[in-house]
This record gives C-alpha cells, structure tokens and sequence, in this order.
C-alpha cells in the first residue's frame, strides 16, 4: 500500500493529466483477508491488498467516469483518455 506522500504525488500525476477540463479523482486502498471452511476446518486463507484509481471528468453539464487498478502511468493514462473519450460521448445531465 503507498503511504500518504507517494499517494499525493501519484493522483498530483493522475491529475496533470486531466488537461484543463474539471475533475475529481480518488485513490481508495483495501486489504482483505478471506478464509474458506470446509468440513469442520479451515481449508485456504487467503490476504492481500488492492488499491483503485478512480477518475471522474466533467465539462458543463456532462460527466464520466473510468477507474483502473493497475497503477503504471501507462495505465493512469490510459483511464484519463478513457473518461475524455465517454465524456465526449455522453449526453448532457
């Protein structure tokens, strides 16, 4: 999981990339631990972390909205170009 600083620089990045038009951007982070039971006994643990960009772009009254979890900066573009590309889409609010 990225820690406080290195989030803000990573959506600071997510956000350069939203070239001039409105935006929000989140970055949410999980852990989970899953347990499977299975006769009387614990058969598979399992645990681990994901973390989720989320975009939403907005220009007048249209919106949209693309999320990634692969955190590469080819990915975080691609998820920008996505959101620009159903905002142009989109029909208006």
């Amino acid at each position: 999981m990225m820690d406080k600083d290195q989030a803000l620089e990573f959506l600071k990045k997510a956000v350069s990339l939203a070239a001039g038009l409105g935006y929000a951007v989140s970055l949410e982070g999980t852990r989970y631990c899953r347990t499977r039971f299975a006769n009387n006994g614990i058969r598979q643990v399992e645990s681990g972390t994901d973390e989720v960009l989320k975009i939403r772009l907005y220009d007048g009254k249209r919106a949209a909205e693309a999320a990634t979890n692969e955190l590469s900066d080819d990915a975080v573009a691609q998820a920008v170009k996505a959101a620009g590309d159903l905002l142009k889409a989109a029909a208006a609010d």
